[in-house]
């Protein structure tokens, strides 16, 4: 079901620009060795559940035909435009939402991502995004090479 709280995204953004801010700001001479560690593991599982949170916003725009509305082409060119993105980063976000993401049908229900499995771990912290390219890279090749002929049986 989809969310029409007005204010979550300032809300949410704000808290996650302090929590950035206060890791940034803070001492870490006093941290133990384990402590960096845990830090570290701790980041590193925020920065990939962000990822999703990426495919939930891209999606956002597509849905909403924001680029369209911002006279953009395409959700490409306006992931470009409006976050600085080169065209292969704001391609492969594309991309990414499209494997991993919750879409919606036209009654505003929500569609099982293709990748429904990869995109449960990556929500949760416990695979990168480009471990997430890498499973969807070869969810999607082709069994058969183009290259390779198959094989006919000879005429009698």
């Amino acid at each position: 079901m989809r969310s029409n709280e007005t204010g979550i995204g300032d809300t949410a953004g704000a808290g996650l620009a302090t929590a950035v801010d206060t890791l940034l700001d803070a001492n870490l001479a006093p941290l133990t060795d384990d402590g960096v560690t845990e830090l570290m593991r701790s980041v590193e599982t925020s920065k990939r559940r962000l990822a999703a949170l990426e495919h939930r916003l891209v999606i956002e725009v597509v849905e909403r035909s924001i680029p369209q509305r911002a006279g953009v082409r395409d959700a490409v060119r306006f992931l470009e435009q409006a976050l600085r993105l080169s065209h292969r980063e704001a391609f492969g976000r594309m991309k990414a939402a499209q494997q991993f993401g919750i879409w919606h049908d036209i009654t505003g229900q929500d569609l099982e991502p293709l990748l429904a499995y990869t995109a449960k771990i990556q929500a949760a912290g416990e695979i990168s995004p480009e471990h997430a390219r890498a499973i969807g890279n070869i969810m999607h090749r082709p069994r058969t090479p183009s290259r390779v002929q198959t094989a006919t049986p000879p005429s009698k």
